[in-house]
């Protein structure tokens, strides 16, 4: 395929997280601020979801592919039990080699350079399918793999010939490709600042939940599991409720898509039952997320592994609002101690109702921190600059401007 001088590369990006997921608001962001007279991008994901709107108005091309599976362990079957999870998953990696397959397909047919994996879920397909069609094949990495076999899994994946690049979202989400250091281009999230809620929205999420104007609130956004530390949010705000009477308590967020493990209510019932009934407030998923950042005196990251570079740190810094974070990861490389915002040890909820109470006692702590976190933000985080540094990754990756043989 002969590719003009001045034509734009045409890139095809796949991703499967169309909901509610960083993973694809990141995409969007991404696409937004391209250089379409230098890289022509076009999707391929399995269904409109939410940022399948915002794409069209930017006039990207979308390709849906049915058989792409949001998640892998999805459930195909009404029922759950040992025969469906078995048979459903069975289902799963049968379209999965079939999109495998199609991908390959479409990539020839629309002349695309480039196939870019932009999450964890796609990897693989994405990489057998550059091989297919002789596609060269850029990784986004945006997950810290828990276990040795997934880090031998995809690094051995990365050591193929056909693979150019691996975009990690953190210094710790690049560990796990410590086989091709070459290879491997940092790039945190990054905040659209000309979509950050108006200042002049605060207050609305107080009003809405009976919250006085006056009383401290201390937030958590984030799925409600276990490794994202709302256990640990919910052990801090015990021990701040005698100290702080009148602070009071927001968990924005819902337990992960086919969790049987708590619901809303059963978080609802477990905070009432430790004293914080009346103090505490859970509202499940939120399209508003940042806004109620916002109304947040503080917001309180408190993962208890290593997280990739949670883009809810980002969008509280960049609006002022101070964050304690876990000293780990992405947040310990986007979070400045001291400076930006205050980190404690992960899965301490001692610490970290120290460190937010340390804020809430001191107006001028407070204030420096989210004065500081915002000229940061607009420094080194802001979304056009980010696409400008991935942009210059896809280009360096396409290289001569053949495809890869």
């Amino acid at each position: 395929m002969q590719v003009s001088p001045s034509a734009p590369r045409r890139v095809l990006f796949v991703t499967a997280c169309t909901g509610k997921g960083g993973a694809g608001n990141s995409l969007a962001l991404l696409l937004r601020h391209l250089d379409r007279s230098r890289i022509e991008p076009m999707v391929v994901m399995p269904n409109e979801g939410v940022i399948g709107e915002r794409l069209r108005r930017m006039g990207i091309r979308t390709v849906f592919a049915p058989r792409l599976r949001e998640r892998t362990w999805e459930m195909r079957f009404a029922r759950s039990n040992v025969l469906t999870k078995g048979l459903s998953a069975l289902w799963n990696l049968f379209d999965s080699a079939v999109f495998t397959f199609q991908l390959a397909g479409l990539a020839r047919s629309l002349e695309c350079e480039l196939i870019y994996a932009n999450h964890m879920m796609v990897k693989i397909m994405v990489v057998v399918a550059g091989a297919l069609s002789g596609r060269r094949v850029m990784l986004h990495t945006r997950t810290i793999y828990a276990n040795a076999p997934e880090r031998w899994l995809y690094t051995a994946f990365a050591t193929l010939p056909h693979v150019k690049r691996v975009v990690a979202v953190s210094r710790a989400s690049a560990a796990n490709f410590r086989a091709v250091p070459h290879k491997v281009r940092v790039v945190h999230n990054g905040v659209a600042l000309d979509e950050l809620p108006a200042r002049t929205t605060r207050g609305a999420l107080r009003r809405e939940l009976g919250i006085p104007g006056n009383a401290p609130v201390v937030g958590f956004v984030g799925r409600l599991a276990a490794w994202k530390g709302v256990d640990v949010f919910l052990d801090a705000a015990v021990r701040l409720a005698g100290p702080h009477p009148s602070a009071r308590f927001v968990v924005v967020g819902e337990p992960l898509v086919g969790s049987t493990a708590r619901s809303l209510d059963d978080f609802r019932a477990e905070a009432g039952a430790r004293g914080l009934g009346g103090r505490i407030w859970f509202t499940g998923f939120r399209k508003d997320a940042a806004a109620c950042v916002l109304d947040f005196d503080v917001l309180v990251v408190p993962s208890v592994r290593p997280d990739p570079c949670p883009r809810v740190v980002l969008e509280a810094l960049a609006v002022g609002t101070p964050v304690v974070g876990s000293a780990s990861g992405g947040i310990a490389e986007t979070v400045e101690d001291g400076v930006t915002g205050l980190l404690a040890a992960p899965g301490d909820a001692a610490d970290v109702a120290a460190k937010v109470g340390r804020i809430l006692s001191d107006p001028a702590l407070k204030a420096a921190l989210g004065s500081e976190a915002m000229q940061a933000m607009r420094r080194d985080h802001s979304a056009e600059s980010v696409a400008a540094r991935i942009q210059d990754i896809v280009l360096e990756a396409l290289g001569d401007g053949g495809v890869a043989r």
